[in-house]
């Protein structure tokens, strides 16, 4: 895992930390989704995420961020997952091979989402773009200490 350095305001040497720093982030009217640790995506509770390893061909693994939100045009519950980046930000191609958001750190038990997630629908029949199912710039609270995704590789 790469270390991250910083000066000490006090000192003229560099100090090595294994976290990340803690990222200041203004209030944005977000939406709080719960950290839960489940052994089953399905137990997950409206409003409720995890993170889990993902992998794909080529022996590629990912963070996947799996949450239960309600549909933005039915308000039903629906299941949304996306590759994350902790410790990292948006990346265009990630290890999935799709855009990856970026996860910082913005508390002791916290970690915000970057850049807003869209979860579109199905194309149109005309081909546009399909409706907008979730549109929203989740931060996950209360996250335990020692989760494995926030220190490690998948």
């Amino acid at each position: 895992m790469p270390e991250t350095q910083r000066r000490s305001p006090n000192r003229s040497r560099k100090e090595t930390s294994l976290y990340p720093p803690i990222v200041a982030v203004a209030t944005c009217g977000c939406v709080d989704l719960a950290y839960r640790t489940v052994r089953w995506i399905e137990d997950l509770a409206l409003d409720e995420c995890t993170i889990r390893s993902a992998a794909g061909a080529e022996q590629r693994a990912w963070w996947q961020l799996w949450a239960r939100v309600r549909r933005a045009d039915t308000g039903e519950p629906f299941y949304v997952a996306v590759p994350v980046n902790p410790n990292g930000p948006y990346v265009e191609v990630g290890p999935s091979g799709r855009w990856t958001w970026g996860l910082a750190r913005v508390g002791e038990t916290d970690w915000q989402v970057s850049p807003s997630i869209d979860v579109v629908g199905d194309l149109r029949q005309d081909g546009m773009r399909g409706p907008s199912l979730w549109h929203e710039t989740p931060r996950v609270v209360g996250v335990p200490p020692g989760e494995r995704w926030t220190i490690g590789t998948p």
